[in-house]
């Protein structure tokens, strides 16, 4: 693992403890913090982050991650959406953090 990734999921788990220090605490001002931290990284951050989401939640999709993880979270029961306080940021966080997971033993 580079130290580039390693410095970009350590910044991107301090913009995910506190999101509205950075940005309006929305969902689409969130993503597009998120995508401008992976482009900042030269795309290490989310590289397969895209096919993942698809993989992991469903069919495939032209919509970029965002909007798809967006869709996506609207589609969860009441019960299911609980799980996440009823917040699609946090939805998008656990993947997030998921992809970061298995990635990481994938590798190993």
């Amino acid at each position: 693992m580079s130290s580039n990734f390693t410095s970009a999921r350590d910044q991107f788990r301090t913009f995910s403890a506190r999101p509205g220090m950075f940005v309006i605490d929305s969902y689409d001002d969130i993503a597009s913090f998120i995508a401008g931290m992976d482009y900042a990284h030269n795309h290490e951050l989310l590289a397969g982050f895209e096919e993942w989401v698809q993989n992991r939640l469903g069919a495939r999709s032209s919509l970029c991650w965002s909007e798809y993880v967006k869709d996506r979270f609207e589609l969860l029961s009441s019960e299911e959406k609980r799980k996440f306080g009823e917040d699609r940021k946090r939805f998008l966080f656990s993947h997030i953090e998921q992809f970061f997971l298995e990635k990481d033993a994938k590798r190993s």
